[in-house]
C-alpha cells in the first residue's frame, strides 16, 4: 500500500509548491502591472527578458503548472528587484526595504542617490517625506528598467530633531544642492521628484507589500527637495508647518560650519571643481 501512497503523496506536495508559487508570481504580475503606465507586462515578456528559448513553461510557472528552478526563481528575483526568499519560500516581504544612512560626504551622498547598483545610473530619485510632525524621509530609487528600490534613510525632515538629527539635514541640504546641479546641469541623466505622504500611504510604501511606484500617485508631489537649501526659494513656499521655521535653522547650522557654508557657497555659484575636489572623477 505504502509503495503507491508515497509517490501519490509527493507528487500531492509538488502541485502544492507550483500553485504556491504560482500564486505568488500572479501577484508579483498584477503589482507590476499596477503601475498604470499603460502597457502590461505578460509572462511571455518576461521570458524574453529572462532569456528563455520558449514562452510556454514560463506561463506555466504563473498557472502554478510547473515549478521553476530556485535559480530561475533567483533569475526573476533580480529582474524585479524583488526578494528572493519571498519569490522562493514566501518569507519575508515582496519588495524588501532596506535601511540606508546617507553618507555625510556630499559627493558621495549624491552619487549614492543617483546610482543604482554597479555604477548604473538611476532613472529616476523619488524624494518621500511622511507628512507628520516627525517628518520621517524615505528613498526610492527608480531604474531605467522601471525596477524600483525603497530605503529608509533615518532622517526626520522635521523640527522634531535632536542635535543628531540636525547635523544630519545639515549635510542632507548640501546633498540635495549638489544633487540639484548634477540634475539641472545634465551631467546625470536622471530625474528627481519629492512628495509628502500622509501617513498611511507611508506605511503602505514601507511594508515591502506594495509597489511603491504606484503608491506616489496618491501622494502629494511638491519641488521641496530643490527650496529647502535655497534661501531665495524656501522663503517664498510653505510645503509644511514649520517649514520656514526648518530652513531657517538648518541654514543657521550650515553657516556655523566653515566646511559646509563654503561647501554649499560654491555649489550655489556653480564653482564645482571648489565644492568637491573629486566632482570632475565623479562627473
Amino acid at each position: 500500500m505504502s509503495a503507491w501512497v508515497e509517490p501519490i503523496a509527493i507528487e500531492a506536495e509538488q502541485s502544492k509548491r507550483s500553485a504556491e508559487v504560482g500564486t505568488r508570481l500572479m501577484r508579483l504580475l498584477e503589482q507590476l502591472n499596477d503601475e498604470n503606465t499603460g502597457k502590461t507586462l505578460r509572462p511571455s515578456e518576461i521570458a524574453e527578458k529572462m532569456g528563455e528559448e520558449r514562452a510556454g513553461e514560463v506561463e506555466k510557472w504563473f498557472l502554478g503548472r510547473a515549478e521553476p528552478t530556485f535559480a530561475q526563481l533567483d533569475a526573476l528575483a533580480k529582474l524585479f528587484a524583488v526578494s528572493p526568499g519571498w519569490i522562493k519560500h514566501g518569507n519575508n516581504t515582496m519588495f524588501p526595504i532596506e535601511s540606508h544612512r546617507l553618507p555625510e560626504d556630499a559627493v558621495e551622498a549624491a552619487t549614492w542617490l543617483s546610482e543604482w547598483e554597479d555604477a548604473e545610473p538611476v532613472d529616476a530619485i523619488h524624494l518621500v517625506r511622511e507628512a507628520s510632525k516627525t517628518g520621517s524621509l524615505l528613498v526610492i530609487k527608480e531604474s531605467t528598467r522601471h525596477q524600483f528600490k525603497v530605503f529608509a534613510t533615518g532622517i526626520h525632515v522635521s523640527e522634531e530633531i535632536g542635535n543628531g538629527g540636525e547635523s544630519m539635514l545639515t549635510h542632507l541640504w548640501v546633498t540635495l544642492a549638489l544633487l540639484y546641479k548634477r540634475y539641472t546641469r545634465g551631467s546625470r541623466h536622471f530625474m528627481v521628484f519629492s512628495y509628502l505622504a500622509q501617513p498611511n500611504t507611508y506605511k503602505q510604501m514601507t511594508s515591502g507589500q506594495v509597489n511603491a511606484l504606484t503608491l506616489l500617485r496618491d501622494c502629494e508631489k511638491t519641488p521641496w527637495w530643490e527650496d529647502a537649501w535655497d534661501q531665495s526659494m524656501y522663503a517664498k513656499n510653505t510645503y509644511w508647518k514649520g517649514w520656514k521655521e526648518l530652513c531657517e535653522r538648518i541654514a543657521r547650522a550650515i553657516a556655523r560650519n566653515d566646511r559646509l557654508s563654503t561647501q554649499l557657497d560654491a555649489i550655489k555659484r556653480g564653482d564645482m571643481a571648489a565644492a568637491t575636489p573629486s566632482e570632475a572623477h565623479a562627473a
